[in-house]
């Protein structure tokens, strides 16, 4: 599940392109896309809207979903996706990006800035050298951009050896 191992798309893709590079179907080097990306409230016996989300943008909940969205769009453009979909702008089950009157939601301006971050960035490859820290390591414009998150929601120490240009977090 997401909350102990990140988001299942990493599995998904790579068993979807172990069977697509199988000699007996013949289709290495297809294009993958991620279409329906959400971090939904309640769980799956619970009807839409129960139990009640918190809409207010310092909720826990929708700071969850704006990490969220940061966290799998920076691992779909890791696994070189032709798409990284969130599943509906207004969203089912309080999963939308904007709020009822289009005001943008907190996972709206995550993906702002993840797009900006990294969208024309080449992806470089993992970062790992930090215990309970996964990182992702892009070049863009002759720079570099790390994004990392803590694996198990503590705070921790990263040297990065050298005075970066900008840290920010996911909402900018």
């Amino acid at each position: 599940s997401w909350n102990t191992a990140g988001p299942v798309v990493t599995d998904k893709v790579n068993h979807v392109k172990s069977i697509l590079n199988h000699p007996q179907f013949g289709a290495p080097g297809k294009f993958i896309m991620n279409t329906e990306a959400a971090l939904i409230c309640g769980g799956p016996s619970d009807p839409p809207g129960l139990p009640p989300c918190d809409p207010d943008p310092g909720s826990a909940y929708e700071l969850t979903k704006a990490y969220y969205v940061a966290k799998i769009y920076t691992i779909d453009k890791s696994l070189d996706l032709m798409s990284s979909v969130w599943y509906s702008v207004f969203g089912w089950r309080s999963s939308g990006l904007l709020y009822g009157d289009r005001s943008p939601r907190p996972a709206y301006t995550a993906f702002a800035v993840a797009q900006d971050a990294i969208g024309q960035a080449d992806y470089e490859g993992k970062v790992n050298q930090y215990a309970s820290v996964e990182g992702f390591k892009f070049s863009r414009a002759n720079k570099i951009v790390w994004v990392l998150w803590s694996k198990d929601g503590q705070d921790h120490a990263v040297n990065v050896g050298s005075t970066p240009l900008a840290v920010y977090d996911a909402l900018g």
